[in-house]
């Protein structure tokens, strides 16, 4: 593996430990007045974002490991980081999937009377979800070619 993919792949998971600690501990934490009326309305957003940055802390993690196998020269940790990467991509989407069924369903045009804030709601799951999609969509398909 490129040394470049190598680094890649660590500043990501290096990155994304950061960010899921930082989410699950605000997630965690009483939320703002903004925040308590989406989570009176919506609580299984609130446990999906647990579930999902305590996913993200053990796949970086792992990530994390697989860039170590490779630093070692161990053949495992290419497929290893691949592997990884795609169960990221996985819990992404599945974190995705029940915001967005949350957001558009017919209890939410009750609990969110106006469109627009229900728009907003769309608009900031997509937001986030690409912000978790890219970087380890990058790390799977830079190691894409990696099969073990």
């Amino acid at each position: 593996m490129p040394t470049s993919h190598v680094i890649a792949a660590g500043a990501v998971g290096g990155l994304g430990v950061l960010y899921c600690l930082t989410s699950f501990a605000r997630a965690l934490s009483p939320p703002t007045p903004q925040e308590a009326w989406l989570l009176a309305a919506f609580p299984v957003v609130r446990i999906a974002n647990l579930l999902v940055n305590l996913a993200g802390i053990a796949q970086n993690a792992a990530l994390l490991y697989g860039t170590w196998l490779l630093s070692k020269r161990d053949l495992r940790g290419a497929p290893w980081t691949r592997k990884v990467a795609l169960t990221m991509l996985g819990a992404v989407a599945l974190w995705f999937l029940v915001c967005l069924l949350t957001f558009t369903g017919a209890g939410a045009a009750v609990r969110v009377p106006n469109s627009a804030d229900r728009s907003g709601l769309i608009q900031g799951t997509f937001f986030f979800a690409l912000l978790a999609l890219v970087p380890s969509g990058l790390i799977f398909w830079l190691f894409r070619g990696a099969r073990r």
